[in-house]
């Protein structure tokens, strides 16, 4: 079996993906949710981890860390850790009423990264316990080195058999370069 990953979208995972993924050796199966900001069901989460694991395949699941949905509580619950961004990444222009869709977690702060680590390790471990072996990070380059490094050293603590890997695509050396202590699988 050759460490490789078979990327699909959510809606078009079934249980007979991961019997096509074994069979082509592949030995985990990616699973884009959305754009990565998206929930995933779990009742879902639970059904594929199953049929993964019975073909002996990993289920990683394709998220992003750098930004956030409008939708999650912890938006509401703590504004003050986040950036509101409309697409493209930019900051809303405060002088106009935008709904944006987007979050961006204020790491840099660092009372709203310890909330935030905990928070986001406290998510990846639930999807573990539904079925999920790790993550795809989106975008890594755009959290602090040593932030990615505690979410993945925090999240191993509570499940050591968890797998991250870095999205890495596009990204320069430099970029790539600080990943390198972050403690990635691939």
């Amino acid at each position: 079996v050759t460490d490789t990953a078979l990327r699909i979208l959510q809606g078009a995972a079934s249980e007979s993906t991961f019997a096509r993924a074994a069979a082509l050796d592949f030995n985990r199966v990616l699973i884009a949710v959305g754009d990565g900001t998206a929930a995933f069901d779990v009742s879902t989460l639970r059904t594929l981890g199953k049929a993964a694991a019975a073909q002996s395949v990993g289920l990683l699941l394709d998220i992003a860390l750098h930004r956030v949905g409008a939708d999650w509580p912890l938006v509401q619950a703590k504004p003050a850790w986040f950036q509101r961004v409309v697409a493209g990444g930019w900051p809303v222009d405060p002088r106009r009423d935008l709904h944006a869709r987007e979050f961006v977690p204020r790491f840099d702060n660092a009372k709203a990264a310890d909330g935030l680590v905990a928070a986001l390790v406290e998510q990846l471990i639930a999807a573990i316990d539904h079925g999920a072996a790790g993550f795809a990070i989106n975008w890594p380059q755009r959290i602090p080195p040593a932030v990615l490094k505690r979410i993945v050293a925090e999240t191993r603590r509570a499940k050591p058999d968890a797998q991250f890997v870095a999205w890495t695509p596009g990204l320069n050396r430099a970029e790539r370069g600080g990943l390198a202590n972050a403690d990635f699988d691939a």
